[in-house]
């Protein structure tokens, strides 16, 4: 049986971290923590949390009780088998010699982006951003750190987690033929109640939607498997009523969907309580 395995994804903004953090979210079998030192980064450099972000009282700020709270281990009859978390370097360049320990009691990964691309993205989201959050600098130094340490850490470039259209072409032969005859570069979609819109278009014979997903490839693989069930068999294996483009009627107009595309966005990584409707 394979042991408990301590997740660390190191990042830099706009590198696709949110993507995969999703995706260990989704298997179900992993505690995570999203950018459990971000509040420590930020209290320390401007004695707030980080713009944007209602404070949780809760929430660890000091550096050891942060890195006890990422590889303590889990308790054997919970149903999460391994931690992750995603961090930004640049949160702990200035505090590696102190987080040594941590740095090897975990399994360390590094996600890249092409710097034109990460940089590009970040000024749109932040146009005063500085070099220090751009986070380059410190990821190549943290890296470096672990290295000299003789740690190895695994490297993950950005664009090989995200999709290929000749592989779409080359499974759909159809795409490559019809082509592509727009290309909308907009904001992450919201449905009221924060699901995605898969199955049976309402009113559209023989049309099929898989939209709306928050945080795109994390839920492709069960997407993808329900869709093709339903458009060659006519039904899926599992009841998907919860997805369904069709749960919704008249009263989800156009008023109603903004409100609570806000709400749900503004509830993304927020503790989802029992019984808390939202």
């Amino acid at each position: 049986m394979v042991g408990q395995k301590n997740i660390a994804l190191w990042s830099h903004p706009r590198s696709m971290s949110t993507s995969v953090e999703r995706y260990f979210r989704e298997r179900g079998d992993c505690w995570c923590h999203h950018e459990p030192f971000m509040y420590s980064y930020y209290l320390e450099k401007h004695g707030k949390p980080y713009p944007g972000f209602d404070p949780e009282d809760n929430r660890p700020r000091d550096l050891h009780d942060i890195a006890e709270m990422v590889t303590s281990p889990l308790e054997e009859d919970k149903k999460q088998k391994h931690i992750f978390f995603k961090d930004m370097s640049y949160y702990v360049t200035d505090h590696l010699t102190q987080l040594e320990d941590l740095m090897r009691g975990t399994v360390p990964v590094f996600l890249i982006r092409d710097p034109r691309l990460s940089l590009a993205s970040y000024s749109k989201l932040d146009p005063g951003f500085t070099r220090e959050e751009g986070g380059l600098d410190s990821q190549w130094h943290h890296f470096q750190r672990l290295k000299s340490w003789g740690i190895d850490p695994l490297v993950i470039d950005a664009d090989t987690i995200t999709s290929s259209p000749e592989d779409a072409m080359a499974r759909v032969p159809l795409l490559g033929e019809t082509g592509v005859s727009k290309v909308i570069n907009g904001p992450i979609p919201y449905a009221p109640d924060g699901l995605p819109l898969i199955g049976p278009m309402p009113g559209v014979p023989n049309a099929f939607e898989a939209c709306v997903f928050t945080f795109g490839i994390a839920q492709a693989g069960g997407a993808g498997k329900v869709m093709a069930e339903w458009i060659t068999e006519g039904e899926t294996e599992w009841d998907m009523w919860a997805v369904d483009p069709r749960r919704y009627t008249d009263y989800t107009d156009t008023d109603y969907c903004i409100q609570k595309g806000m709400e749900v966005y503004g509830h993304e990584y927020a503790m989802h309580f029992p019984q808390h409707e939202w």
